[in-house]
C-alpha cells in the first residue's frame, strides 16, 4: 500500500473513530442515568488507556453478535501490543531480537511474541510494516501513527464486533483515485494493489481469532476473492445463525 493510500485508510478510520467515541459517550452518559445504583454494561475505546492483566475496560457491547469472546480477546492482545511496542522504542538500545532471556517472565517483552500478536491483529500489509521501519528507524512519530491505527481497528472491534472490522476498512478505499472515472491506469493498479493488500491482511487477521474454522476459512476466502457482496452476506447468515 502507498503513502497516498496508507493516508487515506487512515484518515478515514479516524473520522469513523471519532463519531464512534461520541456515540459512546452518549451511550455511557445513558447508561449512568439508567444505572446509576447498579453496574450497567461497560463500553471501552481503548483511547488514553493501558493495558490491563486483569481484563478490565475490555468489556464489548451485549448485542448478540458473532464470537463475542473473540472480540474481547482483540481487545486485551491490542492493548498490550501498543503497550509493548512503546516499551520497545523506549528501550531500543535493550535486546531488541527477540532471542534474549523473558523480562520478569513476561512475554510482552519479547518482539517475536509481540510481532506474531500483532500480524494476528492486523495482517501483514499495512500497519506492520510501518511499525517494524519504525522501530528500525527510532522514529517515533512514525510508530505512534501505526499504533494509532491499529487503536481504531481496535475501536471498531470495540463496537461494531471481529467481522465488521473488514467491511469498515475496505470501505475506506472507496474514495479512491484508483476508483475515479477518469484514472488512469496506474491509479487503478494502485488502487488494486492497496485492495488486496487490505483485504489479505484483514483475511489473515479472521484465519487467526475466529475460532471456528468453517467459518473463518469461508469468510477469509471471501475477502481473498475481494468479494465484498459475498463477505457481507455471510456475515449476516453467521449473525442470523
Amino acid at each position: 500500500m502507498n503513502t497516498n493510500e496508507s493516508e487515506l485508510v487512515v484518515s478515514d478510520l479516524r473520522d469513523r473513530a471519532i463519531a464512534a467515541a461520541m456515540r459512546r459517550g452518549e451511550t455511557a452518559a445513558m447508561e449512568m442515568k439508567l444505572h446509576k445504583a447498579e453496574d450497567g454494561p461497560h463500553y471501552s475505546s481503548g483511547e488514553d488507556s493501558t493495558a490491563s492483566d486483569d481484563g478490565e475496560g475490555l468489556d464489548v457491547a451485549d448485542d448478540g453478535r458473532p464470537f463475542p469472546q473473540s472480540d474481547v480477546l482483540y481487545l486485551f492482545d491490542a492493548d498490550h501490543v501498543i503497550e509493548a511496542y512503546r516499551y520497545f522504542l523506549d528501550h531500543a538500545d535493550g535486546d531488541a531480537d527477540g532471542d534474549g532471556e523473558l523480562d520478569n517472565g513476561n512475554p510482552w517483552r519479547r518482539p517475536d511474541f509481540v510481532q506474531d500478536k500483532l500480524l494476528t491483529l492486523a495482517g501483514a500489509g499495512i500497519v506492520e510494516p510501518l511499525v517494524s521501519t519504525a522501530l528500525e528507524q527510532g522514529d517515533g512519530d512514525r510508530l505512534e501513527a501505526a499504533l494509532n491505527l491499529l487503536t481504531i481497528y481496535r475501536g471498531i472491534v470495540c463496537d461494531d464486533g471481529i467481522l465488521a472490522l473488514p467491511i469498515i476498512a475496505a470501505r475506506t478505499l472507496q474514495d479512491s483515485d484508483g476508483l475515479r472515472p477518469d484514472a488512469d491506469l496506474d491509479q487503478r493498479m494502485r488502487y488494486l494493489e492497496s485492495s488486496r493488500d487490505l483485504c489479505s491482511s484483514m483475511a489473515a487477521m479472521l484465519l487467526a481469532r475466529i475460532p471456528d474454522p468453517s467459518w473463518s476459512r469461508r469468510l477469509a476466502m471471501d475477502l481473498l476473492n475481494a468479494d465484498m457482496e459475498s463477505y457481507v452476506r455471510h456475515v449476516r447468515e453467521l449473525a442470523e445463525s
